[in-house]
């Protein structure tokens, strides 16, 4: 049954990261930066002027996924991941093959987005573990406490950590059909108890939105 699990996260996950394939289409041909290079500019930019429609952030944060170098210097920018685990730099070094020099949209494979994933899920488990160790000064996940389980996680704290991630992550709002999307897959993955499962399921969602084609050419 656990690799029953396994296996359907990992379609979900993928699935998810589909979502905004149109968005390559925007792109410069052939290429992902919409953005330049990635770079260690601030990821706090004011989000006043959005209100509550889809909106792109003010260009204040130079962050994009050009070629296979940056991947993982981009995924930690957005996160805001100071310090990230020998886990994550041995996942990058292990998964880095698979993915192309170029962004060019003809190499999109199956391979590179699982490989996408795998880095993600490990800058997501970092995230957190950076934040539960700050408390207050949360960017992300102020609204959850890993000390309980996941009913203890309202409807409006689940909007808010979309919200802080589609900000962090994509540089926009979410759409009402993105949160739609992946609020039902979060309650059709998720049943745990326990505050194991809590952090499992930020982890899982994290995730997902890290390694969707928003992310990757923001």
């Amino acid at each position: 049954m656990r690799n029953q699990k396994q296996i359907r996260l990992s379609i979900q996950i993928f699935a998810l990261a589909t979502i905004s394939l149109v968005g390559y289409q925007n792109c410069a041909p052939g290429a992902l930066n919409s953005k330049g290079s990635a770079s260690s500019s601030s990821t706090s930019a004011s989000f006043a002027d959005c209100g509550t429609s889809v909106c792109e952030v003010p260009d204040a944060t130079t962050i994009a996924v050009a070629d296979s170098q940056n991947v993982l210097t981009s995924m930690l920018n957005k996160a805001g991941v100071t310090n990230p685990s020998t886990k994550t730099t041995s996942a990058f070094a292990a998964q880095g093959t698979k993915l192309p020099e170029t962004g060019n949209v003809a190499q999109i494979t199956a391979p590179m987005w699982m490989a996408i994933a795998t880095i993600s899920s490990e800058v997501c488990n970092d995230l957190i573990t950076q934040e539960t160790a700050t408390g207050a000064t949360r960017r992300i996940f102020n609204s959850v406490d890993f000390t309980k389980g996941p009913s203890s996680f309202t409807d409006m704290a689940r909007n808010d950590v979309i919200r802080r991630m589609a900000r962090s992550f994509w540089g926009r709002n979410e759409s009402a059909q993105e949160l739609v999307l992946i609020k039902s897959s979060l309650d059709s993955s998720w049943s745990g108890t326990t505050a194991t499962d809590t952090r499992k399921e930020m982890i899982y969602l994290c995730t997902a939105m890290m390694s969707s084609t928003d992310a990757q050419k923001y």
